[in-house]
């Protein structure tokens, strides 16, 4: 996960450090823009302009909100959010099968479909609001959790297919 981190940091946030210096600086300049829309894209630097804007109730979709030049970063921020969660999780999971000389796949996947049942029912609960829905993370790790374990499947079967033609 390490090498994960890394290669993921040294991909996305330079040029998104670029990109909030030059527009919030362009917009200060100017005067367009709000100094909401600055707040937004500095928090979008430590990945969490989605609870800026869910705590501020911008709704994306919305035709009669401001304009907030930095609204586009809340999805990047959820998925950060998801990685760090899952790669937690994860790197947990192993810990935790290496001691008990159990499977780490089979492990992960009880880990996954735990946290992607638990996201996805958050996500159903009629108490959650759309806002949430929308910006949360955890209303939308089942997506990335649902794909994980469909990766993680997928690779089991490949595994065992190759060791029956090696046999």
């Amino acid at each position: 996960f390490l090498e994960f981190w890394i290669r993921r940091i040294f991909r996305l946030w330079p040029l998104l450090f670029l990109t909030v210096v030059t527009v919030s600086t362009i917009l200060a300049a100017t005067g367009a823009g709000l100094p909401g829309s600055i707040f937004t894209g500095v928090t979008s630097l430590f990945a969490l302009s989605n609870y800026r804007l869910l705590l501020g109730r911008l709704e994306y979709f919305a035709l009669d909100t401001e304009s907030d030049w930095f609204m586009h970063t809340w999805s990047l921020a959820v998925e950060e959010q998801i990685y760090v969660v899952l790669s937690l999780m994860v790197s947990l999971a192993i810990w935790r099968a290496r001691r008990r000389a159990t499977s780490p796949r089979r492990t992960i996947a009880i880990v996954l479909t735990v946290l992607s049942s638990a996201s996805l029912l958050s996500a159903l609960v009629a108490s959650t609001t759309e806002l949430t829905r929308f910006y949360s993370a955890h209303t939308r790790l089942y997506q990335v959790g649902a794909g994980f374990l469909l990766a993680l499947g997928t690779n089991a079967d490949s595994t065992a297919t190759e060791t029956r033609m090696v046999r």
